[in-house]
């Protein structure tokens, strides 16, 4: 979870799937899975190059672009109450 930031329901993410694809920005395919139920398999439609130029001038999303995930942060872990040093 990203400080600062609200989580959104299932149903909300898929309604900005389907209004980006509605307006040319990415294609979104419904796909069976059988027994494991359906999937939507999302591609860009385009360039990342404007994506990231659009994002970059969007101040609240500022922080994301930036964001660090805490595992990456400290030279030290916590996995289950238990405290270790990252060797890499």
């Amino acid at each position: 979870m990203i400080p600062g930031i609200r989580q959104l329901t299932k149903r909300r993410i898929s309604d900005f799937i389907n209004e980006l694809t509605l307006a040319g920005i990415i294609s979104a395919e419904l796909k069976s899975m059988g027994h494991y139920g359906r999937t939507k398999i999302i591609r860009l439609d385009i360039g990342i190059d404007l994506v990231e130029k659009v994002l970059s001038e969007i101040d609240k999303i500022q922080g994301i672009l930036n964001h660090k995930p805490i595992l990456l942060q400290t030279d030290k872990v916590k996995l289950k109450n238990n405290i270790f040093k990252k060797l890499i």
